[in-house]
């Protein structure tokens, strides 16, 4: 907790999922957000500790997108006495794509946090809507996702979407990378709604237990707005995900265009 800068030099690139994504082809020629978000995980970790995967908290916006071959640098700064660090990504040209922060302990926005009902059962009849405004309006609550995590899912996300070799991600019992965790609101979307494209603009989150993989995880969402800015539409909501123990391992706020 001594250091107050941290700095950290990658090329961008894409991962072989994203270089043919055919649930969001916007992806194709750009890196997924939650991919260069992920860059820095490492820096938080040497500053905060494993702890962070435990009870810490991230939020992060995309300003700019990164594109494959970009050379990134990635700034961790200390900004109050709290323990609070400031988070840049620029790329070549210092412009800034990404601004956010990281942090210990329990986030003030998690007090608001709309809580899903994860009872809900999955229904396998369910037929997906088109994502517009009157039906997330009328569909507040969204069906939940159900997932079983392995060891293997889990070195393959951390290597080919990180290019991460930390022994936390990578051994023969690994753990879910922050970033698989941040991914999960555009799945569930997915999910429940029919989306040709989708452009991620922000998230928060706070994490409550680290995630072993072999873990099955349940998430589900509960809508908070859905509103127009400068001609796109945009989605917002708060996500649940639980372990199979009945654990909450992380709330997750999300923000998303739908519609441009």
């Amino acid at each position: 907790m001594g250091i107050n800068r941290n700095e950290l030099n990658i090329e961008a690139f894409l991962s072989n999922a994203n270089k043919v994504n055919r649930h969001n082809p916007l992806h194709s020629a750009l890196v997924t957000g939650v991919d260069v978000w992920g860059w820095s995980v490492p820096l938080v970790l040497d500053v905060l500790g494993d702890e962070w995967l435990d009870i810490g908290w991230a939020e992060f916006s995309f300003k700019k997108p990164t594109h494959p071959g970009d050379q990134m640098k990635i700034v961790l700064e200390k900004c109050n006495s709290n323990g609070e660090f400031d988070l840049t990504i620029v790329n070549q040209e210092n412009i800034t794509c990404v601004i956010g922060k990281v942090g210990l302990g329990k986030v003030v926005w998690s007090d608001d946090f709309s809580v899903p009902d994860l009872i809900k059962s999955d229904n396998l009849d369910f037929k997906k809507l088109e994502i517009t405004h009157d039906n997330l309006i009328a569909n507040p609550d969204w069906r939940t996702k159900t997932l079983s995590t392995n060891p293997t899912m889990a070195r393959d996300f951390s290597w080919n979407h990180q290019r991460n070799s930390d022994a936390l991600f990578g051994d023969d019992m690994p753990k879910l990378h922050p970033a698989w965790i941040a991914a999960w609101p555009e799945d569930l979307m997915r999910h429940n709604f029919s989306v040709p494209y989708s452009v991620h603009t922000r998230s928060q989150l706070q994490f409550l237990k680290s995630v072993d993989a072999g873990t099955t995880l349940t998430g589900g969402a509960h809508l908070l707005d859905v509103y127009e800015r400068k001609g796109n539409e945009y989605v917002n909501f708060d996500v649940l995900l639980q372990d199979d123990f009945g654990d909450r391992v992380a709330m997750i706020r999300h923000w998303t265009i739908f519609k441009m």
